[in-house]
């Protein structure tokens, strides 16, 4: 019986709470605070009385009403004004690539995709090592291995890709290689 006035009470303020945040909109402030320690009250009631269900229920409950708040909004709101599109200049053409600014690409290209596999790997490898060393098991520390290779080159890649001399590109890919290469060749 109480697990059910709970749930109710955790529902009505899950409801509650996206209306009392609308009205804080441009209105008084402490209807926004209001309104979030309303949803913050209807979580934990329901998550307490209902478990992972409840939590979800609730959450639906908020969701399906601010949803139908803003629907309301959007039926209030008056259309835009039409105005006049502005005019677009007319479109040029790209300039033909030279000779050097395919060289250029085709070789960040390689250094994104080849340099930087390698060098992930490498440390992929290393850090699959350490972590064995330092007492995992085999399957843990091939899984930190194989967790560290994409991190390592998604973060890499990303780095390299803000950068404007393809040699801080390299530098950037050797440094990576020496670094996981080291523990894996030496330990």
């Amino acid at each position: 019986m109480a697990s059910a006035f709970l749930l109710s009470t955790g529902f009505v303020l899950a409801a509650g709470g996206p209306v009392l945040l609308r009205m804080g909109w441009n209105g008084p402030r402490p209807a926004v605070a209001l309104g979030w320690a309303a949803l913050g009250f209807a979580l934990v009631l329901t998550l307490t009385a209902g478990g992972a269900w409840g939590l979800a229920a609730g959450a639906t409950l908020a969701s399906l009403v601010a949803l139908g708040l803003l629907a309301v909004a959007a039926l209030r709101s008056p259309a835009p004004a039409r105005t006049r599109a502005p005019r677009e200049p007319a479109l040029r053409r790209a300039p033909r690539p030279s000779l050097p600014d395919i060289a250029r690409r085709t070789g960040i290209f390689l250094i994104i995709a080849l340099a930087d596999l390698v060098a992930s790997l490498a440390l992929g490898w290393g850090a699959q090592r350490l972590a064995w060393l330092s007492g995992m098991a085999e399957a843990d520390a091939l899984l930190v291995g194989l967790f560290a290779l994409p991190l390592c080159w998604a973060l890499l890649a990303s780095w390299q890709l803000t950068r404007i001399r393809i040699t801080d590109m390299l530098l950037a890919a050797l440094a990576v290689a020496i670094a996981g290469g080291l523990p894996w060749l030496t330990l």
